[in-house]
């Protein structure tokens, strides 16, 4: 529930013509990944889940990975 609710977030902040192509660049995926690694509301699984979603979001090349 709580994984829905966050990708839901994160997809209408985009573009309401093209919701589903919103990217972000290299440094706002490393906020975002330590926002959500340390939520401690969201389970392994869905950590896992929402940090693929997002890293796959990324423009280009990202120098450090999970």
């Amino acid at each position: 529930m709580i994984l829905s609710l966050l990708l839901a977030s994160f997809i209408g902040l985009g573009n309401n013509n093209e919701p589903y192509k919103k990217q972000i660049t290299c440094e706002a995926w490393e906020q975002r990944k330590y926002g959500v690694l340390f939520d401690d509301k969201l389970t392994r699984r869905a950590k896992m889940q929402l940090l693929g979603f997002l890293r796959s979001k990324v423009i280009g090349q990202c120098p450090k990975f999970i």
